[in-house]
């Protein structure tokens, strides 16, 4: 008897938890004439973003979380970069196809 009245109970469904419940999304207007098409990021110890793009750039964003971001071009040129990681606190290494 206790099963058929947990079978007759209405059962609740969970809610499916949504992406902003495990990441803040941020927009960022990328520099005018920039097609950034990123590859890879990396936050730098300064708390300033690196960024890569699939066209071969790699820009530093001071202050990326504020209203008015500054991007700095750090390197260009490269081929295909897949990613950026920061290297004993000054370089910033990159993978490339």
């Amino acid at each position: 008897m206790p099963l058929a009245a947990t079978l007759t109970q209405p059962a609740f469904a969970q809610e499916t938890p949504k992406e902003e419940d495990y990441f803040r999304i941020m927009k960022l207007s990328a520099p005018e004439g920039t097609l950034l098409e990123v590859g890879g990021l990396t936050v730098l110890p300064s708390g300033d973003l690196g960024v890569s793009t699939r066209r071969g750039d790699v820009f530093i964003v001071e202050n990326p979380t504020s209203n008015r971001p500054f991007f700095r071009k750090f390197a260009s040129g490269l081929h295909e970069i897949l990613g950026p990681r920061l290297e004993r606190r000054r370089a910033v290494l990159r993978t490339t196809r």
